[in-house]
């Protein structure tokens, strides 16, 4: 995957950044306000990094999936 740059709110992450963050919230964290206030992130960003994460990481995963 490249490392394009997506901008969450004003904030720089690489693909690969926001699925690490996505990971680390679905594995380690209850809440996304626990998860804002670890990364020193707004809630609402949070969130976006979070949904962002999550499709990234999906798109990874099912393309992984069809090159089989």
């Amino acid at each position: 995957m490249d490392e394009r740059k997506q901008n969450v709110n004003g904030t720089l992450f690489s693909i690969n950044e926001l699925i690490d963050l996505y990971l680390d919230w679905f594995n380690n964290f209850i809440t996304i306000s626990a998860f804002a206030s670890y990364y020193q992130l707004t809630e609402d960003t949070a969130s976006i990094v979070i949904k962002e994460g999550r499709e990234m990481h999906e798109r990874k995963v099912f393309k992984g999936f069809n090159n089989e």
